[in-house]
């Protein structure tokens, strides 16, 4: 990340927390998997169909299917993306941070309401030495590998 060379003035911004979107597709995903009435895609089932529904794929990582009204189909990794070390380990190298609290069904539970969770990232960026500790309390499982491998 350090060799991104920004033009002055630019911001640049870092998803601190977010559902890990794999896939979105316009064909339907859920008919193999949960064998809808349905054969195709059509209008209808893009405006009405609200659905959701786990696969596991060859490696036994369960990916989450995901389709909500007047959505395309999509497919979500098992745990949510959270990377509290980003904000030390290059603290003065992004503009803003942000968080996508979306309710996404995966493996990735939030123990705590939205309000709460705010507050708590809020303390991880005003240096509160808790705060990583009481988010990986409050959100788990969840997982930043693609960081540590970046690192």
């Amino acid at each position: 990340m350090m060799k991104i060379i920004t033009p002055k003035d630019f911001a640049l911004y870092y998803s601190v927390y977010h559902p890990v979107l794999l896939l979105t597709s316009r064909q339907c995903l859920l008919h193999p998997i949960e064998g809808c009435d349905k054969s195709i895609m059509d209008d209808e089932c893009t405006l009405d169909c609200n659905r959701s529904s786990s696969i596991t794929n060859l490696k036994d990582v369960e990916l989450f299917v995901d389709k909500s009204k007047g959505g395309y189909h999509q497919i979500y990794n098992e745990h949510n993306f959270l990377n509290t070390d980003i904000v030390t380990d290059l603290p003065d190298r992004f503009s803003s941070f942000f968080i996508d609290l979306t309710a996404v069904k995966t493996a990735t539970k939030v123990e705590m309401n939205e309000t709460r969770i705010i507050r708590i990232f809020e303390d991880l960026l005003n240096a509160k030495p808790e705060a990583k500790e009481e988010l990986k309390k409050a959100i788990h499982p969840s997982s930043n590998i693609q960081y540590k491998k970046g690192i």
